[in-house]
């Protein structure tokens, strides 16, 4: 994308057919409902009070993922310009909602278990590739396509080895469904069972059998095999973070 000036982009952006989709400590993300196109403008775009565009990120920078073919990860295809600056990137568009504004008493555990398949395999995808990810938790979405992470722009390249790599990759992806599905909710009954403890206290789990294995005492305990938390609100903490089943990671 190519604007002639910041006033030409200023006014792209008030286009009707141009949504804003949210906004984050890197910037600001709009989805053109004519191309289909999603796209990031930096948020020092904004905060320049004159007509000066300059970015702290190169072309390189944005782009340095765009060859890894992955169905989790959305990383930038191409650049945003006005003029010869560059002020942001383009991506594909990844359907679904943060975690931290679904309500998890209402997830599907079977759907979400074959969904998480997925992202074991594009984790490993980055690994060989040398790409550590950074700031996950906060950045997962998930709806009927299963799960998209976004906000890759400060992911690295990493020499530490494909299987350091990996664990990182599957760590920040593991912390943020176990708190998605636990935290705030059922903490008191994972904490009293020694067996779910020790696999909710460590790293480097297999985030699939936990779900099971979560799965399996909750439904023991309720007397039949739930499906969804909601089956299992008897076991719900006394004080929950708030009736609507929202929180915030950070």
């Amino acid at each position: 994308m190519v604007f002639n000036n910041k006033m030409e982009l200023l006014m792209f952006l008030k286009k009707e057919y141009v949504i804003f989709l949210g906004s984050g400590s890197q910037g600001r993300t709009y989805f053109n409902k004519k191309n289909k196109q999603v796209f990031k403008i930096m948020e020092q775009f904004f905060d320049d009070e004159d007509d000066e565009c300059h970015i702290d990120y190169t072309p390189m920078e944005f782009m340095r993922f765009s060859g890894i073919s992955n169905n989790t990860y959305i990383f930038s295809d191409g650049i945003v310009y006005v003029g010869d600056e560059v002020v942001g990137y383009t991506m594909r568009y990844g359907a679904g909602k943060l975690l931290s504004s679904i309500n998890p008493m209402l997830i599907n555990l079977d759907k979400f278990i074959k969904s998480i398949n997925q992202v074991v395999s594009d984790n490993a995808i980055l690994a060989k590739n040398g790409v550590k990810t950074y700031d996950v938790p906060y950045n997962i979405l998930y709806g009927n396509n299963g799960f998209k992470i976004i906000d890759t722009v400060e992911y690295y390249n990493s020499d530490e080895g494909y299987d350091a790599i990996l664990k990182n990759n599957n760590d920040a992806f593991n912390w943020g469904i176990m708190y998605f599905l636990v935290d705030g909710y059922f903490d008191d009954f994972v904490i009293n069972n020694s067996e779910l403890k020790d696999m909710y206290l460590s790293n480097g789990i297999d985030i699939q059998k936990f779900i099971l294995l979560y799965r399996k005492y909750l439904s023991e305990y309720i007397g039949n095999d739930i499906v969804k938390l909601n089956d299992a609100k008897r076991c719900l903490n006394k004080k929950l973070c708030n009736k609507n089943y929202e929180r915030s990671y950070r």
